[in-house]
């Protein structure tokens, strides 16, 4: 007799198909294999240990890059997530720097044109996304790098941009990511004090 529903016939014999095979295993003495317990795992887990093998995650991005005209070998890498890192051999070896400040988000780099010992940091990332961090202003190292030392500008947040008089490495531009124009500033001088603001007339692209 035709089956009145041909598309389940397909079904049905599947599914016998299925529980005979079942009942072969069983009547075969195999039993499905059974989780590890956590003492299992624990022992198996136990003497691994974690190495770090590079930015993996979405924490681990590069937000500056600066080095020296003239020396393919020597440069220094800022993290978003953290910390300033200089390399004098064309990246074989680096050496961290800027590590136990305050702020960790580096958002520029720059070294002065006219001393190649004096680098300018501006702190908080300036490109932001779900994981952005805010800065505490404008860091300065006079011995390329090894100690740095504090300006003020904590409430800019995010440097985007910083950039040096090519003859003078104490003055300096700064360019921040929000709503506020430029401003021009002197190292050393008093941070709160008023400040011209705006670009120079005639070298705006510079």
């Amino acid at each position: 007799m035709a089956c009145p529903f041909p598309a389940l016939a397909g079904r049905w014999a599947g599914m016998a198909i299925f529980g005979l095979t079942v009942l072969s295993l069983n009547s075969a003495g195999l039993r499905p294999v059974s989780a590890q317990s956590t003492g299992e795992i624990q022992s198996a887990l136990g003497q691994l240990e974690f190495r770090q093998i590079g930015p993996a995650n979405m924490g681990g991005r590069v937000s500056a890059i600066v080095g020296i005209p003239g020396d393919p070998s020597t440069y220094w890498v800022g993290g978003a997530d953290g910390g300033v890192w200089k390399t004098t051999n064309g990246g074989v070896t680096f050496a961290g720097q800027w590590q136990n400040e305050e702020a960790y988000s580096v958002g520029s780099l720059t070294v002065a044109p006219s001393d190649r010992n004096v680098i300018w940091l501006g702190s908080g990332e300036a490109d932001p996304r779900n994981s952005v961090s805010y800065g505490l202003g404008v860091w300065r190292s006079t011995d390329g790098g090894d100690s740095w030392t504090h300006l003020g500008l904590e409430r800019t947040e995010r440097i985007k941009r910083i950039v040096v008089d090519p003859r003078d490495p104490r003055v300096y531009r700064v360019g921040q990511r929000r709503p506020r124009p430029q401003e021009r500033h002197v190292a050393g001088a008093d941070p709160r004090a008023p400040r011209p603001r705006g670009v120079p007339r005639g070298n705006a692209r510079d």
